[in-house]
């Protein structure tokens, strides 16, 4: 997220230890220049599309 913008600050929220400590583990990855340009082109790929609930 900070690729996109330095003043982004992500805020998650969970009612789940699990998903904590997922999301702990998220802040881990890192994605080089050609993997955040294929998330960001899929990104916009499915904007607009919304999932039947």
């Amino acid at each position: 997220m900070l690729k996109c913008s330095p003043v982004i600050l992500p805020i998650p929220g969970t009612g789940k230890i699990k998903h904590v400590e997922d999301n702990v583990a998220a802040a881990a990855i890192k994605l080089n220049d050609a993997n955040f340009a294929t998330l960001d082109k899929i990104g916009k790929a499915g904007r607009g599309f919304r999932s039947a609930r």
